[in-house]
This record gives structure tokens, sequence and C-alpha cells, in this order.
């Protein structure tokens, strides 16, 4: 399975470009014809000949900082969030945000917030537990907009929740939340 985030066209044209070549099957790389061994490798030396104006152009690379802006990142819409996605980025508004509550049981006691982001495409529960409460819970407002990454999404648990969303987001200590 292949999932496309961002997708940029460059050019289109209908010909082909350069001298494609057929990719070899995995038998195929085990036992290479002959006859075509020679084939490929002029082919490839012929690319690596090349001048450096006629290399595809490589896309922007990415700063390391932390400070994250909506025009370096491309954003996601909540509709297109799932447990097999790592690298995503959202940009929603807050909704609701619930009061922190605390909880005491045998394995321990802690505490909690739950906040709603929503854009053009639908909606998601986000919860904050301990030190996410105390690193997020005053810098998030209702009614302002946010960019959400490095959030765990997990499988919703509708019986805490009231939105149609099938999965949630965990603020975890690698989430990054910036007002937009």
């Amino acid at each position: 399975m292949i999932i496309i985030l961002a997708l940029r066209v460059l050019s289109n044209s209908e010909g082909k470009i350069g001298k494609p070549i057929a990719y070899p099957l995995e038998e195929e790389q085990n036992n290479p014809p002959i006859a075509e061994a020679p084939a490929a490798s002029h082919v490839i030396q012929q690319q690596q000949q090349k001048p450096p104006q006629q290399q595809p152009q490589q896309q922007p690379q990415q700063s390391g900082s932390s400070s994250r802006t909506a025009k370096q990142v491309a954003i996601l819409p909540i509709e297109g969030l799932s447990p097999y996605q790592n690298n995503w980025t959202i940009k929603a508004r807050v909704t609701q945000k619930s009061d922190i509550r605390t909880w005491s049981n045998q394995r321990g006691e802690g505490k909690l917030f739950n906040v709603n982001f929503m854009d053009e495409s639908g909606e998601i529960r986000a919860t904050g537990f301990n030190a996410q409460v105390d690193q997020f819970y005053d810098k998030l407002e209702e009614g302002k907009v946010y960019t959400v990454s490095k959030a765990r999404v997990n499988l919703a648990k509708k019986k805490f929740s009231n939105l149609t969303n099938d999965y949630e987001l965990n603020l975890d200590r690698n989430t990054e939340i910036e007002e937009v």
C-alpha cells in the first residue's frame, strides 16, 4: 500500500523523458540475462554523465528546526489521519476544550484533559495526560487555529467521545502544537 501525502506536478509532458528501462523482477536480479546486462549498464552510465541542467530538480529540504509553519509542511485533512502514518500535520480549530480532570486508582493517579480539533473535513478528539496537561492546556484556546503534528493516532474509545471519527489523538512528549 502506498499513501501519498503530497504531490507536486512539475510539468505535463506527454512524451517519454530520457531512456526508461524496465526494472528487473526479484528473480531476474538473481539470474540476469547475459545479453541485457551490458545494455542496462550503458544506460546507467549515460544517465550519470548528463550535465547538471538536465538533472531533475530536487525538492526543497525541510529545516530541522522545531518551528514549523503551514508553508513548510503539507497539511493533511483530519479525515486523512490513520495509525499507519508517522509524518503528518493537521491545521485545525479548537472547538471544545474540557476542564482538567484527575483520577486515582490502584495503578496510581494523574490528570487529563480533552480537546476537539475541527477542519473542513471533520473533527477529532485529542487527549493529554499528566505532563502534557501542563504543556498544552494553557496554550490551547477554543476558537483559535493550530497546527498539530507528532501526536499518536489511535482507535477512538467511543465510550469517552461523542465524535464520529474512528480515530483519536494522544498528545505525548513529542507532540508539536503551534498557533497559526
